[in-house]
């Protein structure tokens, strides 16, 4: 992955959100597993993507964190059949 990307940032009235693709290791070293991984080459290292966030507002609480977006299959008839539930959405 590049480490050279500019991260992008989206304004939110005045109070800006950062994001940027990120790598999500299951341990303190470089040769842990892949948990998630975001960018154009994430998807050849993990199903999960994830990206690194920073929301700053005068409103609530600053925080940084990551977003991890799962896959879902299109039907989620597989999901179900495994036990392991349905997302379901508004609309």
């Amino acid at each position: 992955m590049k480490t050279n990307e500019t991260p992008t940032t989206k304004q939110d009235g005045k109070y800006p959100t950062w994001f940027c693709d990120c790598v999500v290791l299951a341990g303190d070293h470089p040769d842990a597993p892949v948990v998630a991984a975001g960018g154009p080459d994430g998807s050849k290292l993990s199903k999960i993507r994830a990206k690194l966030v920073a929301y700053n507002a005068a409103h609530a609480a600053c925080y940084l964190g990551f977003l991890l977006s799962v896959p879902l299959p299109d039907k989620q008839q597989a999901n179900e059949d495994a036990g392991f539930g349905v997302h379901y959405t508004r609309k």
